[in-house]
């Protein structure tokens, strides 16, 4: 499938927040469901664009949008990955895409501070998948900001879990067997869009 380029956030200015562009090569997105009782399956996805803006003084004025290319989700096996992309699971070929907006106002307002307090913040936005909208929160620590020694540039660096149960979605194959609720495993780096001359402190 050809891959489907990340519009660009709403807004073409933003009073409060700077742009990031997430570097996929140092970020991940992992998903996990209890299979059988036996364990949590791990999923990978291997394909996916991300942009923000970010702000840590004021999270209510930050906003994030991540699509997925839903056929590059693995699961560790061809034959699974196959399986799971069917008509009764992602119904990937009426669904190529998998998307994540935050709602305007969408993060709690309250400082994001990496050095002062490491506790989570709670992002609400609206998944979209398997043609099904609904909005799911997420936890989101800031891990650090600061600029990389080697690109010069700023990087910020976030954790994020949450969970959303898939029956909410249509996708209820096999329920009792593989389980409902989906945990979303993310870690980001994001390094700002604009230009910074070397060593400007922050």
């Amino acid at each position: 499938m050809k891959w489907i380029a990340l519009l660009a956030l709403v807004g073409a200015s933003h009073a409060s927040g700077e742009d990031y562009r997430v570097d996929t090569v140092h970020s991940s997105i992992v998903l996990r469901v209890d299979h059988l009782g036996f364990s949590r399956s791990v999923a990978r996805v291997m394909r996916w664009e991300a942009d923000l803006v970010f702000d840590e003084a004021t999270p209510s004025q930050n906003r994030v949008e991540v699509q997925i290319d839903a056929t590059s989700i693995d699961f560790g096996d061809a034959t699974w990955n196959r399986t799971m992309q069917g008509a009764r699971w992602l119904n990937v070929e009426s669904h190529p895409v998998i998307r994540f907006v935050s709602k305007p106002g969408g993060w709690r307002d309250r400082e994001m501070r990496a050095e002062k307090d490491p506790a989570p913040v709670e992002l609400v936005g609206t998944l979209s998948l398997n043609g099904v909208d609904r909005d799911v929160a997420l936890a989101v620590t800031l891990n650090r900001v600061g600029i990389h020694p080697l690109t010069l540039k700023r990087i910020a660096g976030f954790s994020a879990r949450g969970s959303f149960k898939r029956s909410d979605f249509g996708i209820a194959a096999s329920l009792g067997d593989v389980g409902d609720d989906v945990e979303v495993l993310i870690e980001i780096e994001a390094q700002l869009k604009s230009e910074r001359k070397p060593g400007r402190k922050r």
